[in-house]
């Protein structure tokens, strides 16, 4: 039902087959992890949990698969981090969640994987960080983006429509480093004293302190 903490870390690992009607819940915390033989993987429909920087450092591992009612709720930090050839990936309508640094350094991947119909809560601090997201368009349902998720991207268009904006949370510098050209959000700043401030999304410090 698992596949252990670190089981074919740094391995010459090429391929992965999981047999039909497999009952794995969980790819354990390194499992994967530096596993450069590793060019693409389908994921079982009953694995839940894929835990910490699971395939972290697989530097050829183009394309990830889940199988269709798959029963993953989360991508867990680091889980896919410095997956530098990681192009082709969508993930399942189950995930609720996508943690810290998840995906940090794809540069390869240009959008968010994501179904229409996800109800995705919460993206992480640095969870895309330096990949190459050029297009944002997120799902109703998040609540929260962590610090610099989307730092060093090449985002031009960024759309968020959320079922409600007083409940949203927007790390600092989100957006920071990026080309964009245009932006949308249900969302006026921060109140500092009388006045709003949106520039703590871009990276911009405390207006009234000497950060930038």
């Amino acid at each position: 039902e698992v596949i252990g903490f670190g089981a074919f870390e740094d391995s010459n690992l090429s391929s992965v087959v999981f047999p039909s009607g497999i009952n794995i819940t969980t790819l354990g915390y390194r499992a994967f992890f530096n596993a450069d033989g590793l060019n693409s993987i389908v994921v079982p429909s009953s694995v839940v949990s894929i835990d910490y920087y699971a395939f972290a450092y697989c530097d050829n591992l183009k394309v990830v698969e889940f199988e269709e009612g798959s029963q993953l709720t989360g991508v867990y930090e680091g889980v896919f981090y410095g997956c530098t050839s990681l192009s082709s990936l969508i993930l399942p309508i189950s995930v609720r969640e996508i943690s810290d640094f998840a995906f940090y350094g794809c540069h390869k991947l240009k959008s968010i994987p994501i179904l229409d119909g996800t109800e995705l809560l919460e993206i992480g601090a640095y969870s895309f960080a330096y990949a190459d997201i050029d297009n944002l368009i997120l799902p109703s349902s998040i609540v929260a983006i962590g610090d610099y998720a989307f730092v060093s991207n090449k985002l031009k268009e960024v759309s968020i429509f959320v079922d409600d904006p007083q409940e949203l949370l927007l790390g600092f510098a989100i957006f920071a480093d990026n080309d964009l050209e245009y932006l949308e959000l249900p969302f006026l700043g921060s109140y500092l004293g009388d006045e709003f401030w949106l520039g703590y999304v871009f990276g911009a410090g405390d207006p009234k302190s000497n950060t930038k």
